[in-house]
C-alpha cells in the first residue's frame, strides 16, 4: 500500500511540474505553444477518430473475416496536425484575444453570451469556409470544380450544427 501511495504521490508532483512547465511556455511563448499543443490535438483527434471509424467499420462488417487490421492515414492525420498549428492556434490566439480586451459588460454572464454570439454568428461563418478550403487544397483538390461547390452545398449546415450546439449546452444549463 506504501509503494501505490508513493507512486500516487510521484505521479501527483509529476503531472504538477509538467502543468507549471506547460504554463510557463504558454506566458513566454504564447503561439508556439498554442501552436504545438493544436497541431498534437488535431493529429491525435484524427487518429482516434480513424482508429473509431476503422472499429466500427469492422463490426459492420458483413464479411466472413472479422480480422482487419487498422491502417491510420498518415497523410490525413498530418494535414489536420499542419493545420491546427499554423492556421487554427495563431487564429485562435487573435480572436479570442480581441474578444477578451473589447467585448466586455458590466455582467459576466452577459459578456459570456455575447461573446458566444460574436464567436458564432461572426467569426465561425468566416472562419470554418477558411478552414475548410485550407483542408481541401492540402488534399488537392480542385478549387472550382469541387471546393467551391462543396463550400456551396455544406458551409451553412456546418454553422448551423455549431449554432445547435452551442444552443442545445444553454438550454440543458437553463
Amino acid at each position: 500500500m506504501k509503494i501505490l501511495f508513493s507512486l500516487l504521490s510521484n505521479s501527483k508532483k509529476s503531472l504538477q511540474r509538467i502543468l507549471k512547465w506547460y504554463s510557463q511556455k504558454i506566458e513566454t511563448y504564447p503561439l508556439v505553444t498554442k501552436g504545438l499543443t493544436s497541431g498534437f490535438l488535431a493529429g491525435s483527434g484524427d487518429i482516434s477518430c480513424q482508429y473509431l471509424v476503422s472499429l466500427y467499420q469492422t463490426k459492420q462488417s458483413t464479411s466472413l473475416s472479422k480480422t482487419s487490421t487498422f491502417e491510420l492515414d498518415y497523410k490525413r492525420t498530418f494535414r489536420f496536425a499542419f493545420l491546427g498549428c499554423i492556421l487554427i492556434a495563431p487564429t485562435l490566439h487573435v480572436w479570442y484575444a480581441i474578444l477578451s480586451k473589447y467585448v466586455k459588460t458590466r455582467a459576466a454572464v452577459s459578456t459570456n453570451i455575447l461573446r458566444t454570439v460574436l464567436d458564432q454568428f461572426f467569426f465561425a461563418p468566416m472562419f470554418l469556409p477558411t478552414y475548410l478550403t485550407s483542408l481541401m487544397i492540402l488534399e488537392g483538390r480542385n478549387f472550382d470544380s469541387y471546393i467551391i461547390p462543396k463550400l456551396k452545398r455544406d458551409t451553412l449546415q456546418i454553422i448551423m450544427v455549431g449554432w445547435y450546439v452551442i444552443y442545445s449546452k444553454y438550454v440543458h444549463y437553463n
